[in-house]
């Protein structure tokens, strides 16, 4: 039997500010309030910076609240993963092997720690465009999935993760579940967004860590494709050489503003002044800022790839939003719904309801009945 009253949290960061990280802080919450009288310990590598998340994350920050923090500490291991917490993972065995002890891993995809509740955002180890073909990451891949396959339960944020999941491992398929990120703003009531329709302008918003990985030099390609809109790109700055190079793409474009290190506040500003959300990631794992930009009314174009296309979209054109496969694409869809303010609004309050299926209460729900299911 599982015993809650002490909980040890194992997460890589929290300063990265994405989506990931929001999960953790959601998870944090929800453990507070089913175990209220629980001692919870998060491990993370660096120092949790309160200033930033409170900035980006608003009161879900106040999750920190109460909990211990102690040091992810590392040491070099390269016939195992690179980099392994060795005294975490010797102590996870025991936790899962002996001691009764609460022990959950939010980033189980890049230190597959054994835990009761291992959360994979995607495993990266496993497909061989992102691990390659050396020796090492074939041994990684196999110690990883090992390693993966002693946790208790797998969560991930995707029927699109899961399946990759599936096919890397069907014994680790039948215990994964998805649980969906959540999103931390309330969806507009219909009724008020309606009435203020006349208040939307042609703006475009995007919403991304400023990293190479997001493919954001296509909103670039879109916005020289859509003159008749205004481009707003705002992000945690992530990787300043990357921004630097953004930022001078700006300068020969007149179009497109970047908003670094935007509050949350100012964010919903901005979306609620706005009409369309552009995605730019290809196959990206799910993509909280989707949900959280369909909420506001902005109805959302995607690549037609991954968990924004299957499970956000649910393969559908013209129902919750458009996908593309190119920059022209995308500026046509763009084109059509500034164009067509019946269009728009229709699949912006589709948008709407489709993303109170995505708030954080569905996740507390959905994780507190998984929570009950290991511990009882």
């Amino acid at each position: 039997m599982i015993d809650p009253r002490t909980i040890t949290v194992i997460a890589g960061t929290l300063n990265a500010l994405g989506g990931g990280e929001l999960v953790t802080l959601a998870s944090l919450e929800t453990l507070k309030e089913v175990f209220p009288s629980s001692r919870i310990f998060l491990k993370t590598l660096d120092t949790p910076d309160m200033k930033n998340l409170c900035k980006i994350f608003g009161d879900m920050c106040l999750a920190l609240r109460g909990v211990t923090w102690d040091p992810l500490g590392l040491v070099v291991s390269k016939s195992i993963h690179g980099a392994v917490p060795i005294s975490i993972f010797t102590s996870s065995l025991l936790n899962i092997f002996g001691s009764r002890n609460l022990l959950m891993n939010f980033n189980a995809d890049t230190y597959p720690i054994p835990a009761h509740v291992c959360y994979v955002h995607f495993p990266y180890f496993a497909v061989r465009e992102y691990s390659g073909l050396s020796f090492r990451s074939v041994i990684r891949k196999a110690t990883s999935l090992e390693l993966l396959k002693l946790c208790k339960i797998v969560l991930t944020n995707s029927s699109f993760t899961k399946e990759v999941i599936c096919n890397t491992s069907p014994q680790l398929c039948k215990k994964t579940f998805i649980l969906y990120p959540p999103i931390t703003v309330k969806p507009l009531d219909p009724a008020h967004f309606s009435q203020t329709l006349h208040q939307r302008k042609p703006i475009v918003v995007t919403i991304s860590r400023f990293s190479r990985e997001k493919k954001l030099e296509t909103l670039f390609e879109v916005a020289r494709l859509t003159p008749e809109a205004k481009f707003v790109l705002i992000g945690s700055l992530r990787d300043k050489a990357y921004y630097k190079e953004l930022n001078e793409e700006v300068k020969r474009i007149g179009n497109v503003e970047l908003h670094p290190n935007a509050s949350a506040s100012r964010v919903l500003e901005i979306m609620r002044k706005g009409m369309i959300y552009l995605h730019t990631m290809p196959y990206e794992h799910f993509g909280i800022a989707i949900v959280e930009a369909m909420s506001q009314g902005l109805v959302p174009v995607v690549h037609r790839s991954g968990g924004p296309w299957r499970d956000i979209l649910e393969c559908s054109e013209g129902l919750y939003g458009y996908s593309y496969v190119s920059p022209e694409m995308a500026s046509s869809k763009i084109g059509a719904l500034i164009n067509d303010r019946t269009l728009y609004m229709r699949i912006a309050l589709n948008a709407i309801e489709k993303s109170t299926k995505f708030t954080l209460e569905e996740f507390k729900k959905k994780f507190s009945m998984l929570l009950h299911r290991i511990t009882e």
